[in-house]
């Protein structure tokens, strides 16, 4: 998915708890793409759904909100975090295209270097050519944007809503 559609899936997800700290599910869900950073550089395919996308590196990126977060919050941003971290890992388990270094995620990584895929919904053909072949490329792209689009306009609509809805209810 794109950080779009990790961002929708996480807040569509949390609405149905409203305990959560929407602003940290998001975040939780954008932090294992943090890997993106190494994009450039070769090895990349073999690192990306590894390094920073299992479950130990959710944890240890969620464990500082129980130190530095209000002691109010903690609780509810560090499961915040957490959740939207695992979110995030399940929605790349099921919508993988790129077949270098297995399909899904290695959420047990370190300790396994199995990748989880309950289904994949992502053709993983789509991604086998790398740079120059900019086609295969480009129509990834817009396959997995065609699957994040339904999750993004219903954040998008649902978050609106709401909006509309505080500012209503305000004045």
């Amino acid at each position: 998915m794109t950080p779009a559609g990790h961002a929708s899936a996480a807040y569509l997800a949390g609405l149905s708890i409203p305990w959560l700290s929407m602003s940290a599910l998001v975040t939780g869900a954008l932090l294992p793409d943090i890997d993106y950073v190494f994009y450039s550089y070769p090895w990349f395919s073999g690192i990306h759904r590894v390094l920073t996308h299992n479950v130990f590196f959710i944890l240890a990126v969620s464990l500082p909100a129980l130190l530095f977060a209000g002691p109010r919050t903690k609780g509810r941003v560090f499961v915040s975090l957490l959740l939207g971290g695992m979110i995030h890992l399940l929605t790349d388990a099921c919508f993988d295209s790129n077949p270098r270094n297995g399909i899904g995620a290695a959420i047990l990584w370190p300790l396994s270097n199995a990748f989880f895929s309950p289904f994949n919904l992502l053709d993983p053909r789509i991604t086998s050519a790398w740079w120059p072949d900019i086609f295969p490329r480009s129509m990834d792209a817009l396959v997995r944007i065609a699957w994040d689009l339904p999750f993004v306009i219903a954040a998008g609509a649902i978050f609106i809503k709401r909006r509309k809805e505080a500012v209503t209810r305000s004045t």
